[in-house]
């Protein structure tokens, strides 16, 4: 963590200039790689959540720091990065070939000791899982239930994993992950470790 102890504030003007501080120690110290998965996601309601979050990035970044964001093809948050940040750089992850889907459901069933037999060949061959990120959904899906869903899609699947976890904490606590979740959802950003926990009581 780079020597930083204090606590992150939670005025929005205190964490602008806290960040910028602590970009600066780490940066000094060999540089630091700030990735972000889904950055449109930022945007709440008002559209001001990714707005908010390059008001922190300096215009001009230092020479040790890199941003890498994600998003989707076309979302409105790509055209606010290029206006605010300088020397930016753009990689289309377009749709994977069935060697690529094969290789990385492979790859995750080795991550988790699985041998590649144990592969459905399905969801390598299935065209409707040639997005990058439904097909890892799908075969996590699938490696936690050994079930294969031909044809679905992204609001499907995470519907399916949300009943999972669903069924796994109900007997514990009733409610309970259908209440964090909406409690995550309601909230402008996101719960801390405490607060999931008093929801869940």
């Amino acid at each position: 963590h780079c020597g930083i102890d204090d606590k992150v504030p939670t005025d929005y003007i205190q964490i602008k200039r806290t960040f910028l501080v602590w970009l600066q120690i780490a940066a000094s110290k060999g540089g630091v790689l700030l990735v972000i998965d889904g950055a449109d996601g930022l945007d709440d309601s008002n559209g001001d959540g990714i707005a908010e979050f390059l008001d922190c990035i300096p215009r001009v970044l230092p020479l040790k720091f890199r941003i890498i964001l994600s998003m989707r093809t076309g979302a409105p948050a790509f055209d606010k990065v290029l206006k605010r940040l300088n020397l930016v750089k753009t990689l289309s992850v377009g749709m994977l070939p069935q060697k690529a889907r094969k290789a990385m459901c492979e790859s995750m069933l080795a991550a988790r000791g699985r041998p590649k037999e144990d592969l459905d060949a399905r969801l390598a061959t299935d065209v409707a899982l040639r997005s990058p990120v439904l097909l890892r959904v799908c075969t996590s899906l699938f490696i936690r239930t050994g079930t294969y869903y031909p044809g679905t899609t992204l609001e499907s699947a995470t519907a399916s994993i949300l009943e999972i976890v669903e069924g796994d904490f109900e007997a514990i606590s009733p409610g309970c992950v259908r209440k964090v979740l909406s409690s995550i959802a309601r909230s402008r950003r996101g719960l801390a470790d405490a607060e999931i926990m008093g929801v869940c009581g």
